[in-house]
């Protein structure tokens, strides 16, 4: 086939040497076609006897044509493969060797050898980087050395010569004793760098770094900064409350003036619900230990109902007896607002009597109704109880209330009881005239019959 510039395509075949694409002349008359000539087969020569030829992948394709003379001769054809670049196939082979068995250690251990001073240090860090962990390696080859600087800050830290961790030291030693820090903060050794900070006595950076390495070595920073300051209230303080040593406050602060208030205030503040009564209650066992006035009161924040009875019965018994009645009035408001707030029962011997005696000087002003209130909570005290039962039924009849009266406070007794004697009294007669004593006789009253009667006091 071939095409022109005049855009014409012809078409040729090896039967027909005619084109196809002219089937006119050149003045545009039809022309005549032969017919073709149809072989049977290709003409001899046709044939290539032989030939080569490159293709795809490094392939040299050979064919020809044995010798005429052998028998049946046969046409041939030989592939073969040329390298024309046999140090790249060799490298390409012993790459994928390497890839296959995952040697890429030696493989990078191997090219940093043997390559230039530009590739050495690419060939470094990938045999850095192929290691299970590489950032050791890497800080090692950095030029920190975990081991070396652990080695050097323990052998400054046990030599005799502690002018090296002098906070007054000269600016060349306190360089060194920063290096130290540095190096080892750059490892990651916060350990040994708590350990310069403490031995230099630089408290406040060792709590720093320690509240990074762990909780272990935070609490043991904590503990000695505390030990290093414990001359300090407020770090005393601090310590207790951190460490929820509250006991210890409760145990320790000063009796006198108003420390206590202190004291209650940090126990408000950091104790727990269940520990605040029992360390109020140490607080006030102190106070009272010292006669401190305000003992009644931390009682009273207590919760403990009994000592605060006690204290205002013990103030109650030193009032002026012109105004106990004003006392006992004041005692009782306490107790019963007390009791209310803190929801527990006042049952003590003491209080009993007290509240006897309340209610029996409501009862003789009239208040029968608050007498009644009074010796109702009495009822669980036995003893109480037992002496204010005539002033409970007293008061329970002189109401008319309804219901079930109380127990009569009496017990019955049967008496027996004789009729009475007839006297036999002398006439006019026999005062007249004396009598002989010798005949003056006794008269005997004649027994009478016993009776019984059953006698109720009220």
């Amino acid at each position: 086939a071939t095409a022109s510039f005049g855009e014409n395509i012809a078409v040729y075949s090896l039967q027909d040497s005619s084109s196809a694409s002219s089937p006119r002349g050149d003045f545009g008359a039809a022309r005549q076609q032969p017919k073709p000539t149809l072989f049977k087969t290709a003409p001899k020569w046709l044939r290539r006897p032989a030939g080569a030829t490159f293709g795809f992948g490094g392939k040299l394709l050979c064919f020809g044509t044995p010798a005429a003379d052998k028998p049946n001769p046969t046409f041939t054809i030989q592939a073969t493969t040329i390298a024309t670049e046999p140090e790249l196939v060799r490298n390409s082979a012993k790459f994928e060797e390497v890839l296959k068995s995952q040697a890429i250690g030696p493989f990078c251990q191997d090219k940093q050898t043997n390559s230039g001073a530009a590739d050495q240090s690419v060939w470094k860090i990938m045999k850095i980087l192929s290691e299970q962990d590489p950032r050791k390696t890497l800080i090692a080859g950095f030029g920190f050395d975990a081991t070396a600087i652990q080695s050097c800050v323990h052998q400054k830290l046990n030599s005799d010569d502690d002018s090296v961790f002098d906070a007054n030291a000269n600016a060349s030693t306190q360089e060194e004793i920063n290096d130290l820090i540095q190096q080892s903060l750059v490892i990651g050794d916060f350990s040994s760098a708590v350990q310069c900070c403490l031995h230099a006595n630089r408290l406040d950076d060792a709590l720093v770094m320690a509240s990074y390495g762990g909780p272990e070595l935070w609490e043991s920073t904590r503990k000695e900064y505390f030990k290093r300051k414990s001359s300090q209230p407020h770090i005393k303080l601090l310590s207790s409350v951190v460490d929820h040593q509250l006991e210890s406050i409760a145990q320790q602060f000063d009796v006198d003036g108003d420390h206590w208030k202190q004291a209650m205030a940090v126990l408000c503040t950091y104790a727990k619900p269940g520990e605040f009564s029992s360390l109020s209650e140490l607080v006030a066992d102190r106070l009272q230990a010292a006669d401190h006035p305000a003992s009644t009161l931390v009682y009273m924040m207590a919760g403990s109902l009994d000592h605060a009875i006690n204290s205002w019965a013990a103030d109650l018994k030193k009032t002026d007896p012109k105004d106990y009645q004003s006392g006992l009035q004041q005692f009782i408001e306490k107790v019963a607002i007390f009791s209310s707030i803190v929801n527990k029962p006042a049952t003590s011997a003491e209080l009993a009597t007290l509240f006897g005696s309340y209610a029996e000087l409501l009862a003789s002003q009239g208040c029968l109704e608050g007498a009644t209130r009074y010796l109702d909570l009495l009822r669980s005290h036995s003893e109480a109880h037992g002496s204010t039962a005539a002033l409970r039924d007293r008061v329970f009849h002189a109401q008319g209330l309804a219901g079930e009266a109380p127990p009569f406070p009496f017990q019955k007794i049967e008496v027996a009881t004789q009729a009475p004697t007839p006297m036999n009294y002398p006439t006019s007669a026999q005062f007249a005239a004396p009598q002989d004593p010798t005949q003056v006789h006794q008269h005997q009253p004649a027994a009478a019959p016993h009776q019984h009667a059953t006698t109720q006091f009220h």
